[in-house]
């Protein structure tokens, strides 16, 4: 049995296959790759603040 995937782990998965997606239809490389690190970025983001809350609920 796999393990249910975090938010984090779904949401990487989808930005994964977004970039995927982009270099295979080849739409604009350089409009994915922003497109694509804004959404990795923004993820980073939401990762810390689940991190820094379930580290918070334990303490």
């Amino acid at each position: 049995m796999k393990r249910p995937m975090s938010p984090a782990q779904v949401q990487l998965m989808m930005a994964e296959r977004y970039q995927y997606l982009m270099k295979t239809l080849g739409i604009g490389s350089i409009t994915a790759q922003l497109a694509g690190s804004a959404i990795l970025s923004d993820l980073q983001v939401q990762v810390q603040n689940q991190t820094q809350a379930q580290a918070k609920a334990r303490s």
